[in-house]
């Protein structure tokens, strides 16, 4: 993870150590034990949850200004590169047959009463 930090580094040992001595004393569901070990595990899981949440605005800011920096053309090129799918090719075999009639044939009844009354319509 890129945006993990020497600060949740230290949180983390720190809510280990916390939970080794909540352990210790025996899981205790109440008092100066439990409201140390709760107080750490929060704060460690908040810290970590802002900064993943941090890290995704910062990608998505970054990601925004690059593309709307491009011209019109360069900009849609750049989203297909990034975001489509540039090597999808269509089935060659479905349910082990093979040819140019294949979907049709292996398609709903249904579908293919729909599309014989569009084409007779």
């Amino acid at each position: 993870m890129h945006w993990w930090s020497e600060e949740l580094d230290q949180l983390k040992q720190e809510c280990i150590e916390a939970t080794n001595l909540w352990h210790h004393f025996g899981h205790p569901r109440s008092g100066d034990i439990n409201a140390y070990h709760t107080r750490i595990k929060l704060r460690y899981k908040n810290a970590v949850k802002i900064a993943a949440q941090n890290a995704e605005t910062e990608l998505n800011s970054s990601l925004a200004e690059y593309m709307c920096s491009k011209y019109s053309n360069s900009f849609w090129k750049a989203w297909r590169k990034r975001f489509c799918l540039n090597k999808l090719k269509p089935a060659q075999t479905i349910n082990g047959k093979v040819g140019d009639k294949i979907l049709w044939m292996n398609s709903p009844p249904f579908i293919k009463i729909s599309v014989y009354q569009i084409h007779a319509a």
